[in-house]
C-alpha cells in the first residue's frame, strides 16, 4: 500500500502544478485537502497540518465553506490526542459551520418551496382562464349550431377565414313574416 500513497503522492503534485499554473484555486483546495487526508491516513501528522495550514487563507478568502468545514474536521482529528484546547476550537468551528450551511440550504429549499407555489398558482389561474376560453367556446358553438346547420357551424368555429361557397344559380332568401307566429 505504500506504492500506492506515493504513487497517490505524485498524481497530486501533478495536478497541483496544472491547477496552479491554470489558475483553478477551488480545485487547488480539493489537492491540498485530499493531500492532508492522505497524509493523516499514513500518519503523517506534520504535514498533513502543513498542507491544511498553507491552503487555510485561499479558503477563507474564497469563501468555500464546505471545504473549510473539512479542513476544521481534519485539524480537529488531527489535535485531538495531542492538543485538546485546539482540536475543541476546531471542532465548534465544523459546528458553526455545519449550523451556517443548513441555515443556508434552509433559506434556499423555502425560496423553492415559494417558487413552486407560484408557478403552482400561475398554473391553476392558466387552467382556468383555458377552461373558461373552452366553456366559451362551447357556448359559442351551441348558438351556432341552433342557427346554421352543423357542418357551417364547424367551419366557422375551426377558421377565422370568411366562408364563401360559390354555387351556379343559387338565391338565398332571408324572410320574416310579420305575425307569423299568431297566423
Amino acid at each position: 500500500a505504500a506504492g500506492d500513497i506515493e504513487s497517490s503522492q505524485e498524481y497530486l503534485n501533478r495536478a497541483l502544478v496544472d491547477a496552479r499554473e491554470l489558475g483553478m484555486q477551488s480545485e487547488l483546495v480539493d489537492i491540498y485537502i485530499t493531500q492532508a487526508r492522505i497524509h493523516q491516513a499514513v500518519g503523517d501528522e506534520q504535514p498533513a497540518m502543513a498542507a491544511l495550514r498553507e491552503i487555510l487563507p485561499l479558503v477563507e478568502r474564497l469563501g468555500l465553506e464546505p471545504q473549510l468545514k473539512e479542513i476544521h474536521q481534519v485539524f480537529h482529528t488531527l489535535t485531538r490526542s495531542t492538543d485538546p484546547r485546539s482540536a475543541l476550537d476546531h471542532l465548534e468551528q465544523v459546528v458553526t459551520l455545519n449550523e451556517k450551511m443548513l441555515g443556508e440550504q434552509k433559506v434556499r429549499q423555502l425560496a423553492m418551496l415559494d417558487m413552486e407555489h407560484r408557478v403552482n398558482e400561475e398554473r391553476r389561474r392558466l387552467n382556468a382562464e383555458l377552461e373558461k376560453d373552452r366553456q366559451l367556446r362551447e357556448q359559442q358553438r351551441a348558438l351556432l349550431t341552433n342557427m346554421m346547420p352543423d357542418t357551417i357551424a364547424d367551419r366557422l368555429m375551426s377558421s377565422t377565414d370568411m366562408i364563401a361557397d360559390f354555387h351556379d344559380e343559387v338565391s338565398i332568401l332571408f324572410l320574416d313574416l310579420v305575425d307569423f307566429t299568431g297566423l
